[in-house]
């Protein structure tokens, strides 16, 4: 899978020209979704490598962004909200 990054974007530009490009899937909190990283761990891990901590911590303005990784919201009544880290029983992430 590629990845490019938009071209009017000047965000994470590196000496060459080229964008550093990283991935970002939002995934809800639902038994189906925690199902998944369970069954294909091996695949999702090399392609997502930073912990659901850091990227959490990263989108918050409180750390240092790490890179492509997953994070996990939990949907409460007609509010969304980002997780910390990855569910309980989710080993992906950690």
């Amino acid at each position: 899978m590629t990845a490019i990054s938009l071209p009017s974007s000047s965000i994470g530009a590196v000496a060459g020209g080229e964008a550093a490009v990283d991935r970002l899937p939002v995934l809800r909190s639902t038994q189906a979704n925690r199902s998944i990283p369970e069954e294909f761990e091996q695949t999702l891990a090399s392609a997502y490598p930073a912990r659901s901590r850091d990227v959490a911590a990263g989108l918050r303005g409180e750390g240092r962004w790490p890179g492509s990784g997953i994070v996990w919201v939990v949907r409460e009544g007609s509010r969304t909200h980002l997780m910390d880290g990855p569910p309980r029983g989710v080993r992906l992430g950690r």
